[in-house]
């Protein structure tokens, strides 16, 4: 449902046990992140004006391989559990509002990575 004039995310996202794919690109979407399936493998919600911090529940989406969260609002450090989503390949975080330390450990199939536009520091960890 990409470039469309959906405003919210449902919390009872989560409840969708077959989701595997979730397009929310180019919307006018608010609010926080929800918690999503447990068996999602991807996530494309950028360009919208969505607030708030990355969950530390994100860490729990072990199948997840794309996550692209760009051109939002979101602050706040990126949780360490990003560490836990072995499965990984593709990560886009770029122009948010994001501060603190990059993650120390980021996921080893990742093949992009885009922190650019934010208020993050430290070095790119080498694992």
């Amino acid at each position: 449902m990409e470039s469309n004039l959906i405003t919210a995310i449902p919390s009872e996202i989560n409840q969708i046990t077959f989701l595997s794919r979730l397009i929310l690109m180019s919307n006018a979407i608010t609010g926080t992140l929800p918690d999503f399936p447990s068996d999602i493998q991807t996530i494309y919600i950028s360009q919208n004006q969505i607030s708030g911090t990355i969950p530390e529940s994100i860490g729990n989406l072990v199948k997840l391989t794309v996550l692209e969260l760009a051109v939002n609002k979101l602050s706040g450090p990126i949780p360490d559990s990003i560490s836990n989503l072995t499965m990984l390949s593709y990560l886009s975080v770029r122009t948010n509002y994001l501060s603190g330390t990059l993650p120390s450990l980021i996921p080893q199939h990742v093949y992009r990575l885009d922190f650019s536009t934010n208020q993050l520091t430290g070095t790119i960890p080498s694992s």
